[in-house]
């Protein structure tokens, strides 16, 4: 899971509530495995309100899934959890492959024609 699509997955799951700037940048940063430290020395903060709003960030997180979620385990609770609301049906025919991803509100279908792959999004 790349951070965009990780980002996206968070986004879902805080339904109406969202990331502040600074926490979307921690969350971003801890997601590609930068420390504290470098995240603050590269987004010009102090490094105790990085920590400080990763904080806030994990306690956010761990409401809106009603899971404990840390730094050092966000990646694999929140794969873990996509994975569970996700559902793949691929039918006999090769080119064809309907791949349904429940995230939120969102369903994702692909349809392959020949080399071409074509994404339709449906919101509810």
């Amino acid at each position: 899971m790349t951070t965009e699509e990780a980002l996206i997955h968070v986004e879902s799951i805080l339904d109406a509530k969202t990331f502040s700037n600074i926490q979307e940048l921690v969350f971003c940063r801890a997601w590609e495995g930068l420390s504290y430290a470098e995240i603050a020395d590269r987004s010009g903060y102090d490094a105790e309100y990085i920590k400080q709003v990763g904080s806030q960030t994990w306690q956010l997180l761990s409401q809106a899934l009603g899971y404990k979620i840390s730094k050092s385990n966000c990646q694999s609770v929140l794969k873990r959890h996509a994975n569970r609301n996700s559902l793949t049906i691929t039918q006999a025919n090769p080119e064809f492959k309907i791949s349904s991803e429940l995230i939120g509100e969102k369903i994702k279908i692909e349809h392959r024609i020949s080399s071409r792959l074509l994404f339709i999004v449906l919101l509810f």
